[in-house]
């Protein structure tokens, strides 16, 4: 089985649905807003502040791409 994506507007439901479908299936959960955070030691709102959507948009199409080229066990 491979990687499974939620997406969706803000505040939608992703993280929760996630979080019940990777238990539900035995699967590891990432949320990318938390590995950005993370990543970056800063938050969404500071990182916006700093780095503008532009900044914020390449730090999420990066985590995607590292999420989706890991080759371990499968995530939501």
């Amino acid at each position: 089985m491979n990687h499974l994506y939620l997406i969706g507007l803000p505040a939608s439901g992703k993280t929760t649905l996630g979080r019940q479908l990777a238990a539900h299936y035995g699967r590891g959960f990432l949320d990318l807003d938390q590995r950005i955070v993370a990543d970056a030691g800063q938050s969404i709102p500071e990182i916006f502040a700093s780095e503008g959507e532009e900044g914020f948009r390449r730090r999420e199409a990066a985590a995607l791409a590292a999420v989706a080229a890991h080759q371990g066990r499968p995530l939501v």
